[in-house]
């Protein structure tokens, strides 16, 4: 007996592929539970750094540079942010701590629940600016790689998340460096 073409045995043979199909489903749709179980107890993240201008409306500031340090909770578990810093270097890397005025920031330890964000805002311009005091720290610890350089947040879950600076930070973090270079060259900066 044939139907569409086929007999018998050619159609158990289609039907056993269907089986095989079946299980392969399956298994696909328990991975994905167990994959989706695991992601909800994760603690995600999303962290940024770079410069911003704030433009105020007050006769005090008309506007001021600032470094702009984010942090958003990206998972459904919530965290609380304990330490902000930077690192540099690939195998031998050097820490530091970021301090910041509570005035416009948010205060430390914070928690943050789903969908809950971090700012912290840190003058690039009071006195001999951000950059330049930055920049002498790094002198001082070696010659900087300003491409490892990244800003890390540390969290209460001993979980610490990491991302590179903004190239506009990275631009006027360089020429600090590059200026810092030439004093110390000709003698006129003797803090490096």
């Amino acid at each position: 007996m044939d139907f569409l073409g086929l007999n018998k045995d050619q159609w158990e043979i289609i039907n056993g592929f269907a089986n095989w199909l079946a299980a392969f489903g399956t298994i696909a749709a328990v991975c994905l539970s167990l994959k989706l179980a695991r992601d909800a107890n994760r603690v995600k993240a999303k962290c940024s750094a770079g410069t911003r201008i704030i433009v105020s409306t007050g006769r005090q500031r008309l506007h001021e540079e600032v470094l702009q340090l984010k942090v958003v909770n990206m998972g459904d578990r919530p965290f609380t942010v304990t330490q902000l810093g930077w690192t540099v270097g690939l195998r031998k890397k050097t820490h530091f701590a970021q301090l910041f005025s509570t005035e416009d920031s948010d205060p430390l330890p914070l928690q943050l629940h789903h969908g809950g964000q971090g700012h912290w805002y840190i003058p690039a311009e009071l006195d001999e600016g951000w950059y330049a005091r930055f920049g002498t720290l790094l002198l001082r610890e070696g010659e900087p790689w300003l491409r490892t350089l990244r800003l890390v947040v540390t969290t209460s879950t001993e979980l610490t998340f990491t991302c590179k600076p903004d190239a506009k930070l990275l631009g006027k973090l360089a020429e600090a460096i590059t200026k810092l270079k030439s004093e110390t060259q000709a003698g006129t900066n003797p803090a490096v």
